[in-house]
């Protein structure tokens, strides 16, 4: 079967790749967002897309792409068949240009509402001889209900100043002001050195204010499609003179994608130029069904990797056989899994928003699946909603179910089931549908889902996209750099966890302090902090550690030892704990984990009881385990202080037998560099607890002698420091022995 070609809201064409790098690059910085790269299906050309939002916090799908050469000629050969193939609803060009100096300053800003090209026209010889321009000139442009937009339009300008301060790198002045000029455009056949101003402004219209090559045959090409909007922003960085510079180059071309940016965000909504492909909203067909609790979260940012994957894999597989009569088959039901709190049910939702907004489901139901219960009253609860149901009056809840099965399987509308909070997989098999037009989608904190889906692993944010989203949450886009970097540090101190992030936002909202506040506050009062959830918490009002703290009960309650080994856990360094650690220093556990842990298959129950709620991740290869650094810290404050200590001192002991005794030996490298992250964790617990054992001060001697071994004096002088204080309190100062 054919490929369906894929539509999209906004399409944006620039002349050279550096362009389109600019676009994608202050798109992704500044929604957060990764762009996927692709390839056309009708002449597989590449491109990039990704998926940002509006203010309305409607979703828009976003297309950037570039010509193989610049130049009007390449423009309109690609041009026409690019729109065909992607439809979109709003098409802009962003780059460079040249200006006219009499009029503009480099890195001024040209809005183009009609182009031209000022060759065209006849050519004939003059009484000397010599051949005779009769210019012909025929503009064409941006549609009247743009060209309002764009006057009225002033959002552009704190980005861009903030953009031309970090270009100058000097105290600014009033004469670097950035300046928009909302006119006409020129496009030559050739790039410009001779200053064609003057003689265009007095032959062809006076209020041109720059030159480019593509900007006519962009807007020519528009005219086919009088449903498309369409607009050149372009940045001036020349003047199109003999005294060309490249100096204003790189910030041109980010400046007019940046006004870009904001002009889409702004003006291209549903109301404004609504997708053609689905109906308003209010007028869906009266047989759709939507019971999604969740309105959408308007902070939503990032994830589109994520989302990106969950859309090839729940895209319906069609039978193309001609012969055959059956529907399309049911797709591969597809878990989200992950950590509580990190984000897999606020997937689920921007993923069934979006979905509706493309059309591809004609009916988008939502379970809870947190038990049996839930499962079976959320089953119930859709018997009103599902068009020609003749079980309706079914009371066996169990023949109600499997009414509700029968149904989907035979719905002939492309359908989605969500399953939400489906930790306990072993209870959801008998509710999925077998067959039919739908897909299913599971949200699960457990770690082993391949008997019933193929999974998606949520991971953390990273700095970039932490960063945009704590910016987002806090409805602060525009800051400082400084201030940029203060949100980045919370970012690191928080791990890139997505609740956690957005309890931050919450506080640092509702208490209109500063990022820097925000982070002084956490030193101080992480636990009151990671416990707050805020005023406006709604899809998921419980906090970081109420989350944890109910699966840490949970595991208590299943399996005490892998309570235990979760407590152990919360006092080495996060990410590489080898396993061998755990198993062969059970002399030095509490007595449930040395029980657990010598042997292999209650050890692998107690992993199996922490993956089930993702608390741990296992690297099998390497024989470790990982843990989430706000795991960590939520279970640390849910010990006393004296139970505090007893741990400290376990590992401190324990990483004191296992590390090696002789670190000059080459040999024992490898296993130095296996235990060196817990040694250096084992200097922070002897600091913080002020031990004064003489195991400490031999792991503190040997991993500073590992460190001296491998040139590493900074790293290695504190610990022999350390080391030697240690020493000195045990037998004083003088001792000589």
């Amino acid at each position: 079967m054919e490929e369906q070609p894929q539509s999209f809201d906004i399409c944006i064409l620039c002349a050279l790749y550096e362009e389109a790098s600019a676009v994608i690059d202050e798109f992704s910085a500044r929604c957060g967002i990764t762009f996927t790269k692709a390839f056309r299906s009708l002449n597989h050309l590449e491109y990039r897309h990704a998926t940002i939002q509006n203010r309305r916090s409607e979703s828009l799908t976003v297309f950037v792409t570039w010509l193989s050469h610049m130049g009007p000629q390449r423009a309109a050969l690609d041009l026409a068949p690019l729109l065909h193939e992607i439809h979109p609803r709003f098409v802009a060009m962003t780059g460079v240009c040249a200006g006219d100096r009499r009029k503009v300053k480099l890195g001024d800003l040209i809005v183009a509402t009609d182009a031209y090209h000022p060759e065209e026209g006849k050519i004939t010889r003059g009484a000397d001889g010599q051949p005779v321009h009769l210019p012909e000139t025929r503009t064409a442009g941006a549609t009247t209900q743009v060209v309002q937009y764009v006057r009225g339009f002033d959002q552009w300008r704190e980005p861009v100043r903030e953009l031309k301060r970090q270009q100058l790198k000097r105290p600014w002045r009033a004469t670097d002001e950035p300046a928009c000029y909302i006119e006409v455009m020129a496009s030559s056949m050739a790039v410009r050195a001779d200053n064609p101003f003057p003689q265009w402004t007095r032959q062809h219209n006076r209020k041109t204010v720059g030159v480019d090559m593509e900007a006519a045959t962009f807007y020519t090409a528009l005219r086919d499609f009088p449903s498309m909007h369409g607009l050149v922003v372009k940045g001036v960085s020349d003047y199109g003179d003999s005294t060309k510079t490249d100096r204003y180059r790189d910030y041109a071309r980010r400046a007019s994608a940046v006004y870009l940016l904001h002009f889409i965000q702004e003006y291209i909504t549903q109301e404004t130029m609504p997708r053609r492909d689905i109906p308003p909203e209010g007028r869906t067909e009266r047989s759709s069904i939507w019971n999604v609790p969740y309105r959408r979260n308007p902070h939503f940012t990032g994830r589109d990797d994520l989302l990106d994957r969950l859309h090839q894999h729940l895209s319906p597989t069609v039978q193309d056989d001609p012969t055959t009569t059956r529907r399309a088959a049911l797709t591969q039901p597809q878990a989200i899994k992950g950590l509580g709190g990190i984000g897999k049910t606020q997937i689920a939702v921007e993923y069934a928003y979006r979905s509706r907004e493309q059309g591809r489901y004609t009916h988008t139901l939502w379970v809870n699946a947190a038990n049996e219960e839930a499962l079976i009253t959320g089953f119930v609860g859709l018997v009103e909603l599902l068009p020609a149901f003749s079980a309706k009056n079914e009371t066996d809840q169990r023949k109600l179910v499997a009414a509700i099965k029968r149904w989907l399987e035979q719905c002939q509308d492309p359908w989605l089931l969500i399953f939400d909070n489906a930790d306990d997989v072993s209870i959801i098999g008998e509710f999925l549908p077998q067959r039919g037009n739908g897909s299913l989608l599971l949200t699960t904190r457990a770690h082993a889902v391949g008997s019933l889906a193929a999974s998606l692993e949520v991971e953390n944010m990273g700095l970039m996209e932490g960063t945009a989203f704590l910016l987002h949450r806090v409805q602060r886009q525009h800051v400082s750099d400084k201030e940029r970097k203060e949100a980045t540090t919370v970012v690191s101190a928080l791990d890139g966890f997505p609740l956690a992030l957005d309890q931050a936002g919450a506080y640092i909202e509702e208490t209109e302090c500063g990022f820097a506040d925000y982070l002084q506050v956490y030193q101080d009062h992480r636990q009151a902090l990671l416990a707050r959830r805020g005023e406006q918490a709604t899809n998921y009002p419980a906090s970081v550690a109420t989350t944890w703290s109910l699966s840490f009960q949970k595991i208590e309650r299943a399996n005490p030892a892998a309570a235990e080994l979760l407590r152990l856990c919360a006092y080495l360094s996060p990410d590489r704990i080898p396993e061998e650690l755990i198993k062969d220093c059970t002399a030095y556990w509490s007595p449930l984990l040395q029980q657990a842990a010598t042997d292999r298959f209650t050890f692998n129950q107690m992993i199996e009881e922490l993956l089930t709620f993702s608390l741990v991740k296992r690297l099998v290869e390497d024989q470790m385990l990982s843990i989430h650094r706000l795991v960590q810290a939520v279970q640390l404050e849910t010990m006393e202080p004296g139970e505090q200590w007893q741990w400290a001192r376990r590992v401190v002991l324990a990483v004191n037998e296992v590390f090696p005794h002789d670190p000059h030996d080459t040999a024992t490298w490898p296993q130095c560099l296996r235990y060196l992250e817990q040694a250096q964790a084992c200097d922070t617990l002897i600091r913080q607890h002020q031990f004064v054992l003489t195991e400490a001060a031999d792991l503190l001697n040997r991993t500073g002698r590992y460190l001296y071994e491998h040139a590493s004096y900074m790293l290695a002088e504190p610990l022999y420091q350390r080391a030697l204080h240690i020493r000195e309190q045990q037998v004083g100062p003088d001792h000589r022995g």
